[in-house]
């Protein structure tokens, strides 16, 4: 029985491809980035769920949080980036949990 070394469903060789994959500078930054879009598009989806599941509007959050209504619009639409502190004020403004995964 031969093998080939190509096949889509040997975790060796899969682990190979992704070890190459990931030794090129460029495409660590990329996945790196995508990695990160990724999440924050996840973690603003959830801000929002747990804004309406509130019954909030944004204009509500906003007042909560001490900002303008703009500013929450433009943190749920992906248009200004968060930073991790805004994050835990819009998670205790909402009573909600942050967990950090490692």
């Amino acid at each position: 029985m031969s093998k080939k070394l190509n096949n889509q469903n040997d975790p060796q060789a899969q682990l190979a491809r992704i070890k190459a994959f990931m030794a090129m500078p460029e495409n660590r930054a990329y996945y790196y980035n995508e990695r990160k879009k990724i999440a924050n598009e996840v973690f603003i989806k959830r801000l929002k769920e747990m804004r309406k599941a509130k019954g909030l509007t944004q204009k509500d959050l906003a007042k909560l949080l001490g900002v303008e209504q703009p500013e929450v619009s433009r943190i749920e639409s992906g248009k200004e980036a968060i930073s991790f502190g805004r994050i835990i004020e819009f998670v205790t403004a909402l009573n909600g949990r942050l967990e950090v995964i490692y």
